[in-house]
């Protein structure tokens, strides 16, 4: 009996570290991925979510954009307007 309450509990506390660990990632919607284009000299609005009050950064063209998740976990920040062509990784 002990075996199987010993047992239990690893899988228990195991679901519980998984789980806590998926609640703190961050997410962004699909449409942010691998080669997506952004709109021309617009201020390109980028979102997602995070754990409430998380610092969430956005690199992007050489400029670092913070923005605080708020009480729902949700952030943005707005990415100044750039020319067309004009390339980069962004990272988050």
């Amino acid at each position: 009996m002990h075996k199987r309450y010993a047992k239990s509990l690893s899988v228990f506390f195991f679901s519980l570290v998984w789980w806590c660990g998926l609640h703190a990632q961050l997410r962004l919607p699909a449409f942010l991925s691998d080669n997506m284009v952004l709109q021309q000299q617009k201020y390109n609005r980028i979102w997602g979510w995070a754990e409430p009050g998380k610092l969430v950064q956005v690199e992007f063209q050489g400029k670092t954009y913070p923005a605080f998740a708020d009480k729902q976990g949700v952030w943005q920040v707005f990415l100044q307007p750039s020319s067309a062509g004009t390339g980069g990784a962004m990272h988050i």
